[in-house]
């Protein structure tokens, strides 16, 4: 029999259920999409532009970061959350999650910030563009971001 306290958390649970469901059948595509984007850029020399070249790299972060650790870790954190399960587990899978997204978070803003930095200066300062940006100016930036 349902009491008041359960009835309140009717919402809780159906969301959460609701975001499992959604997140367990957008993590593979969320995988394979971007790496569709990394291998049509790698592929096709005719993408492998500098701006091309930095969203293949954000592609990458958001593959690795988000399909392979952040909605897999929510997933689990969730699964036991609702399972009632609020062991050394539940506690270790809330920390890993929280700890991956603020990675995966910080990873991306600044891989995006290159991303959108690097098309004032192709505008703004076309003519020193190919001396400032280069391929291993670009490599330094994805690799210290």
């Amino acid at each position: 029999m349902a009491t008041e306290g359960d009835t309140q958390n009717v919402p809780v649970l159906v969301s959460l259920i609701s975001t499992v469901i959604i997140n367990g059948l957008s993590c593979p595509l969320t995988f394979l999409l971007n790496v569709l984007v990394i291998m049509a850029v790698k592929r096709r020399p005719r993408l492998q532009t500098k701006t091309n070249i930095l969203l293949a790299c954000l592609a990458a972060t958001d593959a690795v970061l988000t399909s392979v650790l952040i909605q897999p870790s929510f997933i689990l954190w969730a699964t036991l959350k609702l399972l009632g399960k609020m062991s050394q587990e539940a506690t270790d899978a809330t920390c890993f999650y929280n700890s991956s997204l603020r990675t995966a978070f910080m990873c991306s803003s600044l891989h995006l910030m290159l991303v959108t930095g690097e098309r004032p200066i192709a505008i703004k300062f076309f003519t020193r563009y190919p001396y400032v940006v280069t391929k291993q100016s670009i490599k330094h930036a994805v690799i210290v971001f």
